[in-house]
């Protein structure tokens, strides 16, 4: 039987979603106004009830990503040493197309991990939040490069 959210329990799922995928999509998401969004973030900020509820709930939803990106991000990389294993002198274009396919996928996975790391310190302690930041940008801009 699935649990009854109380209205804390949901605002501070929305601020959460917020935070990772923006104002705008949270509030389709939901079924709620930009407004509502970003008045439950006010909230969260001054209310220390809603602010701890926000916490917990960033802190459940980051140890959820973590497992499952790690679980996947293992399924990846046995899929491309199995391709590795098939590539030699005669490899297809196809097979080096998966190859970095795979690869593409596994900077994903990082970029989700990074990002779970970033919401996770960003409820947390400020000094962490604004490394886990700086970590986040620095990556940003090694993928740019």
């Amino acid at each position: 039987m699935p649990t009854e959210r109380t209205e804390g329990d949901r605002a501070a799922a929305i601020v959460v979603d917020a935070q990772v995928i923006g104002t705008k999509a949270t509030a389709k998401r939901w079924g709620v106004s930009e407004r509502t969004v970003r008045r439950y973030q006010a909230r969260a900020r001054v209310e220390p009830v809603l602010g701890a509820a926000v916490a917990e709930c960033a802190k459940d939803a980051t140890k959820t990503w973590l497992e499952q990106t790690s679980r996947v991000r293992q399924h990846v990389l046995a899929k491309i040493e199995a391709l590795v294993a098939l590539t030699g002198p005669d490899a297809s274009r196809e097979l080096v197309r998966s190859v970095l396919a795979c690869t593409k996928a596994l900077t994903a996975i990082d970029e989700v991990n990074v990002s779970a790391q970033t919401l996770r310190a960003e409820f947390s302690d400020p000094d962490e939040a604004e490394a886990a930041r700086i970590v986040a940008a620095a990556g940003r801009h090694l993928r740019a490069v």
